[in-house]
């Protein structure tokens, strides 16, 4: 089973990408084994980063390519995240990597990710994965 842990494509241009993820409340028990409850994985929030960064690698690649992650720079955690919540998140690439902030009502998290870029179709099911993001 693989997790998507961005729900919609807002914007999409050349070196930007605009995505929502709502952080639901099926979501508030997987740190409960960890004694957490509530929040959102902080791994997870960064997986809404670099699930954005990669589809900003298809749609630059004609849907040919997608990115995996391969470092992270910089990364800086503001609050939790908590069911209700509407993630933001805004990706910018450069020749450095993808620079990346989350907000809901203020900001979450922000840093640069750097992905290694594959092709889309050693990754998943081409046809299904542009089928479900293709604007």
């Amino acid at each position: 089973m693989k997790f998507r842990m961005v729900d919609r494509i807002v914007a999409v241009q050349e070196h930007y990408i605009e995505t929502v993820k709502a952080v639901s409340f099926e979501e508030f028990n997987l740190l409960e084994p960890w004694g957490r409850r509530g929040p959102l994985p902080e791994s997870l929030i960064l997986q809404v980063a670099v699930e954005s960064a990669a589809l900003l690698v298809a749609h630059r690649s004609g849907w040919m390519h997608t990115g995996v992650l391969d470092e992270m720079e910089g990364v800086r955690f503001e609050r939790e995240s908590r069911p209700g919540d509407v993630l933001r998140c805004r990706v910018s690439a450069d020749a450095t990597g993808f620079a990346f902030a989350i907000a809901a009502d203020t900001p979450v998290c922000s840093g640069v990710v750097r992905l290694r870029e594959m092709s889309l179709k050693d990754c998943y099911d081409r046809d299904a994965f542009v089928l479900a993001w293709r604007r």
